[in-house]
């Protein structure tokens, strides 16, 4: 068995790469700790299990990035790793924590925003609960592969989407933006919209910077949002591939903020006015 390749067990297991695309690779850990090692290893899900990532031959199938995704994120889906990009997002923080106040910031200096993800159950089929059968590599995937809205906002606005679609649902239609029927398929199915909130207590410019620097890594056409976004402060004069790499970054913190809340849906019956 030492000359296997060995797979790394949980999100928390995933490395930080320093390095470009070229460079990342994978932390090790035990054989038998993830679905994605061999045949037989006590914890893989049985074959044909929903689970189960495997081909024909019983070989483990990896899942590459949608199109659309930016090289970055593509990289990081395929290797299983995410770039080390904390001295930028404390750059970007610490920047928006003692803000210039002679200049004028987009909607103030309020500290009452966060950003949010809007992810469908069809996907994660329960991600938190399942995440320590599955290695590292495919938490990610799964997870990025059931975004399809990245938004920034205030007290409730992200429920503000499930009640523009909620009137569609009363009068059984499927109008609307491509995010609007994304939440009218979903609800069709039986299930709920979920919504990640991540990066709480920041002013707007802060926000939206996060904001598009994710949206840039997954990709417009990868997700429902209309607009890349703006970027403020520092993160506007950096080279785009230096955002998505940031943008990839967060997106691995949001799903660990994922990973330990666990996953609650939003159905019709749920939103104010709904029933």
């Amino acid at each position: 068995m030492g000359e296997r390749a060995q797979c790394c067990r949980g999100p928390s297991r995933m490395k930080l790469c320093a390095g470009g695309c070229g460079r990342w690779g994978m932390t090790r850990g035990p054989l038998r700790s993830s679905p994605g090692g061999f045949p037989g290893s006590p914890l893989c899900p049985p074959r044909g299990s929903p689970w189960c990532r495997r081909g024909a031959d019983g070989a483990p199938r990896c899942r590459t990035a949608a199109p659309g995704h930016s090289p970055e994120l593509a990289a990081a889906l395929r290797t299983g790793c995410v770039p080390d990009c904390a001295q930028d997002e404390l750059a970007l923080a610490q920047q928006f924590d003692h803000p210039n106040r002679s200049r004028h910031w987009r909607e103030g200096l309020v500290k009452s925003s966060f950003n949010y993800l809007l992810l469908d159950p069809r996907t994660t089929q329960n991600l938190p609960l399942r995440s320590h059968c599955l290695s590292p590599a495919e938490c990610f995937r799964t997870f990025v592969k059931a975004i399809f809205y990245v938004g920034k906002g205030t007290r409730a606005r992200p429920y503000r989407h499930l009640a523009e679609a909620l009137s569609q649902h009363r009068a059984g239609t499927q109008k609307g933006c491509p995010k609007v029927r994304r939440i009218l398929e979903i609800w069709a199915s039986g299930q709920g919209v979920i919504s990640v909130h991540c990066f709480q207590s920041t002013v707007p410019a802060e926000a939206y910077t996060r904001e598009g620097c994710i949206v840039e890594a997954l990709g417009l056409q990868t997700i429902t949002n209309q607009r890349k976004g703006n970027c403020y402060g520092v993160a506007a004069s950096w080279p785009a591939e230096r955002r998505r790499r940031l943008g990839v970054h967060m997106l691995h913190r949001a799903m660990r903020i994922f990973l330990a809340e666990g996953e609650r849906q939003l159905r019709p019956a749920d939103i104010q006015g709904g029933r």
